[in-house]
């Protein structure tokens, strides 16, 4: 039980489709607020998927920048970035320009879908000075390896005819050489971080296409064809850099994003977790705090790898503080001791769905007691 006067830090994620970071810890808050001797810090947290642009906005005293570009299937889009107050660094995330929600259920298939728009926005960064870009790469709806962004910022993808092409995860297999030489000067200057929360090899049965593609809408036999792909590409580009992409960790997410980015741009591939905790002083928050909230839309398995709630988790043991979590649906109600608050067992499906503030506000009362 919570007693009288004690620090509570809510440090949860998205609810993902439903609140974002910033909602879930003004509804915490505002059930929690019913003891006034508590004194409670919102801290609402990403971990480099959907959502994080808002933590940067915030956290940068940032402002959006719109760009006209091109969505998964090459039609015209208006889309968005977060550049810092000094104007030095970006924040490009996946899902404004080629994101999987951009797509109708029935367009989504990463056989036909390519990353350009997200390169359109990097190259608008880079034609503004910015002198670090930072990915949020989550939440794709590609497989073709970041190829795509590339071409848009100059690059070129060759056949074996030398003819040049987008490339798309179908015609990842037709690509016999890759030429940077046209590619934007600033491009091979500036400092490029990649958010990732998974560890998947660039391809194989754990690798980007087996295990994320068939979400992207991709049947089984389209997912061995990726995969041939995504094998391919790290054969053009290991005998043009000698990397081999499939050695490095975390290569295949966001469709192979991450390792044509390390390879190609000299990507630094970090944690989406780690790079978000620094910005936001998560240490000193914690280390403030007596008891932290945190919390997902669905706490699942993918929750332990990597994801907001799993960091949280990590850091409060070192630091042997207290952690409660508060989320939507979860098929356990504890985790290594540590309670799982669902909004679903407490209220029901269709009534934590109907209302999901109010959920999150009553929820507060199951707290105080723990």
């Amino acid at each position: 039980m919570l007693v009288r006067g004690v620090k509570i830090l809510l440090a949860p994620d998205k609810f993902k489709e439903t609140l974002s970071a910033k909602e879930v810890c003004e509804a915490l808050a505002r059930g929690l607020s019913t003891n006034p001797s508590h004194e409670i810090r919102q801290l609402p947290l990403a971990d480099g998927g959907e959502g994080t642009q808002e933590f940067f906005l915030n956290h940068w005293n940032g402002k959006q920048v719109e760009v006209l570009v091109h969505d998964p299937l090459m039609r015209p889009l208006r889309a968005e970035y977060i550049l810092s107050s000094d104007g030095k660094s970006a924040f490009i995330e996946m899902t404004s320009a080629s994101g999987l929600m951009l797509l109708k259920p029935i367009e989504r298939n990463p056989m036909f879908t390519t990353t350009y728009g997200m390169g359109e926005l990097m190259r608008h960064a880079l034609n503004h000075g910015v002198e670090e870009i930072i990915l949020g790469i989550g939440g794709s709806a590609t497989n073709d390896a970041g190829l795509g962004m590339l071409c848009a910022m100059g690059a070129r993808m060759l056949d074996k005819s030398g003819n040049e092409f987008i490339p798309r995860g179908e015609t990842l297999v037709n690509i016999n050489q890759i030429d940077l030489s046209g590619i934007h000067p600033r491009a091979t200057q500036i400092k490029f971080t990649a958010l990732c929360d998974v560890q998947n090899p660039f391809y194989g049965d754990q690798g980007a296409a087996f295990v994320y593609a068939s979400q992207k809408g991709a049947t089984l036999e389209q997912i061995k064809q990726l995969d041939l792909g995504l094998k391919h590409v790290g054969v053009v580009i290991q005998k043009k850099t000698g990397i081999d992409i499939q050695k490095i960790a975390g290569s295949g997410a966001g469709g192979g994003i991450a390792g044509g980015l390390h390879a190609l741009l000299n990507a630094n591939l970090k944690r989406g977790i780690d790079v978000i905790f620094s910005i936001a002083n998560f240490n000193e928050a914690m280390q403030w705090a007596d008891v932290i909230i945190t919390g997902e839309g669905k706490v699942d398995e993918q929750t332990w790898q990597g994801k907001v709630v799993s960091g949280v988790v990590a850091q409060a043991k070192a630091f042997s503080k207290r952690v409660i979590i508060v989320c939507g649906q979860s098929e356990e109600s504890s985790h290594n001791n540590i309670p799982i608050v669902s909004l679903n067992k407490i209220f029901g499906q269709k009534e934590a769905i109907k209302n999901p503030t109010q959920a999150l506000i009553a929820i507060a009362g199951y707290i105080l007691k723990i």
